[in-house]
């Protein structure tokens, strides 16, 4: 796992150097001077079970089913305080699940195992992802997804999808918290390399 902060982007050698790299899982924490639970998350996991299934990550053993998650539409996560985990003794809210893509795997209503063949193609992790600040009017949350093959997507903010296809995940992420007369800018800014 990789810590980044402040609009970095997560794994840049990764993304480089191999050809298959997907994520299955993001853990998400938001610091410094601002309300807690002020962000706030949605993602949508591909998976080989298919819509309906629900599995457990090897990592942090909370679930996460196929689709989005939250399941409920329109429903969001807080950071800080839904599906929380404790990592380097900062608390962290994740998305996704580690252990989606692994040869031999069953989901919870299935015994369909994931073939080696199967497992071992860039197919199933996060493919889509949605942040948004609760009552802000100074701030704005800026995100843009990495796809292997196809490169950055554009960026997006305040609540809109990142997603290329549903079925192709991400590979990389960047996100920043940015004031709103500086929104457009900063989007302008990173899209200059799609």
């Amino acid at each position: 796992m990789t810590l980044v902060s402040s609009g970095q982007i997560a794994s840049p050698n990764t993304i480089s150097s191999h050809s298959i790299c997907k994520t299955e899982a993001l853990m998400i924490r938001f610091a410094g001077n601002v309300p807690v639970n002020s962000l706030q998350g949605r993602s949508y996991v591909h998976t080989y079970w298919g819509q309906g299934a629900r599995s457990i990550c090897l990592y942090s053993e909370l679930p996460y089913d196929h689709g989005y998650n939250p399941t409920t539409n329109n429903s969001w996560w807080n950071v800080g305080s839904h599906n929380s985990l404790y990592y380097h003794q900062k608390l962290f809210t994740q998305f996704g699940g580690h252990g989606v893509n692994l040869a031999g795997r069953t989901a919870n209503n299935s015994n369909l195992k994931i073939p080696s063949e199967i497992a071992e193609q860039y197919l199933f992790g996060i493919s889509s992802i949605q942040f948004k600040l609760q009552n802000s009017t100074d701030f704005s949350i800026i995100y843009q997804c990495y796809v292997n093959g196809i490169g950055w997507l554009k960026a997006s903010s305040d609540g809109e999808e990142n997603c290329y296809q549903y079925d192709k995940p991400i590979s990389s992420l960047r996100i920043n918290l940015v004031p709103i007369s500086e929104k457009q800018r900063f989007i302008d800014y990173w899209n200059r390399a799609i």
